[in-house]
C-alpha cells in the first residue's frame, strides 16, 4: 500500500478530529472540528457516491502505520495497490470494476476513514 495526500488537506485538517459521520443515499458527509480552544472552524469532507467506508481508530491501525513508516498525518490521501478495493471487487463479483473507484483514506487525530468513491471528495471550510 502507498498513499498520496491530496494537495493541501495536512493543513487543513491539523487539530481536527472526528465530529461525526453520516452516509445518506450514497452520499457520506464527514465532519471534524478544530480542537483549539477558542477556534470554532469545522471542515466538511463530502463523497458524493461512496460505496463502502469504514471507520477504525488510528491506534489500532499498528501494521498500517508500519507500512506507511510513519507516514499517516492527518490529512486526505489516495490509495495505491489497495487490499481493501481488492476485496470490494471480490465481494461483488467485479460489478464496479468499470466505473473508476478509488481508495480514499481520510486521517484524523483520532479516527482513520477508508471510502471508496467514484468521485474525489469535496472539502469544505466553515468558519
Amino acid at each position: 500500500m502507498r498513499i498520496k495526500e491530496l494537495e493541501g488537506t495536512k493543513l487543513k485538517m491539523k487539530n481536527m478530529p472526528l465530529e461525526g459521520l453520516s452516509f445518506l443515499q450514497g452520499v457520506l458527509e464527514i465532519s471534524l472540528l478544530s480542537n483549539i480552544p477558542d477556534v470554532s472552524t469545522k471542515n466538511k469532507i463530502i463523497f458524493d457516491c461512496a460505496m463502502s467506508f469504514r471507520v477504525t481508530d488510528e491506534g489500532d491501525l499498528l501494521k498500517t502505520q508500519n507500512d506507511l513508516s510513519g507516514d499517516m498525518i492527518c490529512g486526505v490521501y489516495t490509495v495505491e495497490k489497495s487490499d481493501y478495493l481488492v476485496w470490494y471487487h471480490e465481494q461483488s463479483y467485479g460489478i464496479h470494476q468499470t466505473d473508476s473507484l478509488c481508495h480514499y483514506l481520510v486521517v484524523t487525530s483520532t479516527e482513520v476513514i477508508d471510502v471508496l468513491s467514484a468521485s474525489e471528495p469535496e472539502i469544505i471550510t466553515i468558519n
